[in-house]
């Protein structure tokens, strides 16, 4: 028991910093103009700069998180950019709007299957609807009830089966939603949130855990 009260906190720092090295990754494949960063070498629709931005701040807020007492504001603040952020990028994605602040600044330009590069499908936008609202649950506050937890295991479990499907659906190479439209989840894309909400998922059960005492 004491093994895995230690092993716990090293596996949600681990999950974090995972999905925060892809978007690093992805980054650098724009800035430095290798494809094969920004795809993982699938040779599909690459991970948007703006996803590998928010990939970045959220992972990193999740490793932050495996401390027993993180700096609230300021944490909660990077969580609720990602949220926000987010939901303006998932209306402007139903609504067919595509911002070109999502490159930030980079050059971005082309297409894979008639999809434009550089902007964050809207599945990817609720994720990380999902995986930010789950965080700021998991994490407890002074007099912060049980199914705020219970909460968190579910948007990491909605996560995990999601990414998961995503990146099955890739390795089949019959990757979903191509040439339906809508801007499908990028292949890097479903990695990395199989490792946030691996994240999310082990931070809410330890934390449903030490509010049962």
């Amino acid at each position: 028991m004491d093994l895995e009260r230690r092993a716990r906190p090293l596996l949600v720092v681990l999950s974090g910093l995972v999905a925060a090295a892809c978007g690093t990754v992805v980054l650098a494949g724009w800035c430095f103009r290798l494809p094969a960063l920004t795809d993982f070498g699938s040779r599909r629709i690459p991970m948007a700069p703006s996803t590998a931005l928010l990939f970045v701040v959220l992972g990193l807020a999740i490793a932050v998180a495996a401390r027993s007492e993180p700096p609230r504001a300021a944490w909660a603040s990077f969580v609720l950019f990602v949220l926000s952020a987010s939901a303006a990028l998932l209306v402007s994605g139903l609504l067919g709007y595509r911002p070109g602040i999502e490159h930030l600044g980079l050059r971005v330009e082309g297409q894979v299957a008639g999809i434009p590069l550089g902007h964050m499908s809207p599945i990817t936008a609720a994720a990380f609807l999902l995986a930010s609202a789950g965080l700021l649950a998991g994490v407890p506050r002074p007099g912060a009830r049980r199914r705020l937890s219970q909460l968190a295991t579910a948007c990491g479990l909605l996560v995990i089966a999601g990414s998961g499907l995503f990146l099955l659906a890739y390795l089949a190479g019959e990757p979903l939603f191509y040439g339906q439209g809508l801007i499908p989840p990028a292949a890097p894309t479903s990695v990395s949130f199989l490792a946030l909400g691996a994240g999310l998922v082990l931070l809410s059960r330890r934390e449903a855990r030490a509010r049962d005492g």
